[in-house]
């Protein structure tokens, strides 16, 4: 299956990402947790970030998500740091970056979702990243990524780097309101990129393509892409699940 070996790439690519990978039916998907525990070495007192525990229920994510119809299959991968006492590089390195992050993805990899080191320089106290990936009875296949920062204020959440990458990105559109600061940046109708900032939180969402060689996407969008109302979905999913939830060491 094209989305598993995907996954299995981006496992093995992932700096950030290093939790454990779960992949079941649509029943079993929704009851077990992916998690990672922290393990302590001698250099975690001097790291940017620290490994922790987590406990999501991430296969309830997609359960009545717009779009997708009868999920047979779900695979997803998910980790939890949080902020160390060592120093954070306050820009990113990777090949690319900042650019590559505007980039619509076939796949992922850290630098193009997840940048760490900078927002944890800006203040983040803690990162939940994942990805998510499934398959419908129709053998439609799906995929995003998400992440979630918590600031100790709603200030420093505002002014995050991630925040103003994305809202510099061509063609980001401003979809602020209500106090809610949040930026879309689309491929088509649909967009492939989301931040969203609430009180002291900050969601990244990135829809990713599926698409095979013969340029096939399975989804009914041109672009291949989640729905606009999918990632609608997501974001208060995430937001409820994760933003809004206190978080332990």
């Amino acid at each position: 299956m094209r989305l598993l070996r995907i996954l299995l790439l981006v496992a093995g690519l992932a700096v950030v990402l290093t939790g454990c990978v779960s992949t079941a039916g649509l029943e079993s998907a929704r009851t077990p947790t992916s998690s990672r525990t922290a393990v302590s070495s001698p250099d975690d007192a001097h790291a940017c970030t620290v490994a922790a525990s987590e406990d999501l229920r991430i296969g309830n994510s997609v359960d009545g998500m717009p779009g997708l119809d009868d999920v047979s299959t779900m695979q997803w991968s998910s980790a939890r740091d949080v902020r160390g006492d060592g120093s954070c590089a306050p820009a990113k390195t990777e090949p690319g970056y900042p650019a590559a992050a505007c980039t619509m993805a076939v796949g992922d990899t850290p630098a193009y979702s997840e940048p760490a080191d900078d927002m944890f320089a800006a203040g983040a106290t803690d990162q939940t990243p994942a990805r998510v990936g499934g398959e419908t009875d129709d053998a439609v296949e799906f995929a995003y990524a998400a992440s979630v920062w918590r600031f100790g204020s709603a200030r420093q959440a505002a002014g995050a780097p991630l925040v103003g990458l994305i809202a510099s990105c061509d063609g980001a559109v401003d979809r602020s309101e209500g106090g809610v600061l949040r930026y879309d940046v689309l491929e088509g109708d649909e967009p492939h990129l989301r931040v969203t900032v609430v009180d002291s939180s900050v969601l990244l969402l990135r829809s990713m393509q599926t698409a095979g060689g013969n340029g096939t996407t399975g989804l009914s969008t041109g672009s291949g892409l989640l729905p606009g109302s999918a990632i609608d979905h997501l974001e208060e999913w995430w937001l409820a699940n994760v933003a809004d939830v206190p978080r332990q060491p």
